[in-house]
């Protein structure tokens, strides 16, 4: 999250944003970069193809190492996701989770035994 952000994970932000606010706009940026990645990986793995018969083990290679920073890139975004929602937040989310929604629905009345 610091390198995303510039702030440790569960630091206040300055502008006393939103917390479900930042955590979307980080898993954008996430999603952004690691799209990006999938889209690197695809294309590797399509010269690969496109070679047939006739690539050689350096084209095996980048297309290897392009899967292996695609498999860091995924890790690495889980790993910010879960340390967004450690702490204030995750206790906000799941509390917001239990209280009932206000929604004008009300438990029918028991029948009369």
């Amino acid at each position: 999250m610091r390198a995303v952000t510039g702030r440790a994970p569960g630091d206040a932000d300055p502008g006393g944003a939103d917390p479900r606010e930042l955590l979307v706009d980080e898993v954008k940026k996430l999603n952004d970069a690691l799209a990006k990645s999938a889209a690197e990986t695809r294309e590797a793995l399509e010269r690969l193809a496109a070679r047939g018969k006739d690539f050689t083990d350096n084209d095996l290679k980048q297309a290897l190492i392009s899967l292996r920073k695609l498999e860091e890139d995924s890790v690495r975004t889980a790993s910010r996701i879960a340390d967004a929602l450690s702490g204030n937040l995750r206790r906000e989310i799941m509390d917001s989770q239990r209280m009932p929604k206000a929604s004008g629905s009300r438990r029918a009345p028991a029948p009369p035994a």
